[in-house]
């Protein structure tokens, strides 16, 4: 995240990295009847079935399969953190991006990222110390921040011929001297 602030009428930038406890969750919504059904007991869960905050990356997708007679409709979030707690309470954040790379694609639908405030209650923390929980899955406890189509990078290569980037704007979401925290 890159963040620029006005400190006594002076402006500086400063790149911002995710702290150690960044993470995925996943819910899996199962339904007989349809995809349709399944999707929405995904998406209404107030609660993830499984996180992992070990991983060096973050998955956001959306997936769906048929397994017998069982339709199953998988979404997987990605939770940040941001120790800004160097930039001085009240300062005004003019601008604050949050930058993500993508190296795969599991669909050629539309890739669109979206990043969504947690209030500042959410995801959970400990002060200025991540402490993600599956209840922070609740998608009723955010607000969308940003929404940005992403882009394919030029000449990708061959060894990465499929590669995007996305820039959303999170000056909303940064939370001087303290943890700023969101959802994609």
């Amino acid at each position: 995240m890159k963040a620029r602030t006005a400190r006594s009428g002076v402006e500086y930038t400063d790149t911002i990295y995710g702290l150690a406890g960044d993470g995925g969750m996943r819910v899996e919504g199962v339904s007989l009847s349809s995809y349709g059904d399944a999707e929405y007991e995904a998406e209404t869960a107030t609660s993830a079935d499984s996180m992992d905050t070990t991983s060096t990356s973050i998955t956001v997708s959306r997936t769906s399969h048929r397994a017998g007679n069982y339709y199953h409709y998988i979404i997987d979030r990605g939770y940040l953190y941001f120790d800004t707690s160097a930039i001085p309470t009240g300062a005004t954040i003019l601008s604050a991006v949050a930058s993500v790379y993508v190296t795969f694609w599991m669909s050629s639908t539309a890739k669109t990222l979206q990043a969504y405030d947690g209030q500042r209650d959410y995801p959970t923390s400990n002060g200025t110390t991540p402490a993600l929980a599956l209840t922070d899955w609740d998608k009723d406890e955010y607000a969308l921040a940003d929404s940005t189509a992403f882009q394919e990078s030029e000449g990708g290569g061959i060894d990465h011929p499929n590669e995007y980037w996305a820039i959303c704007d999170v000056t909303s979401i940064v939370t001087p001297g303290g943890l700023t925290k969101f959802m994609l």
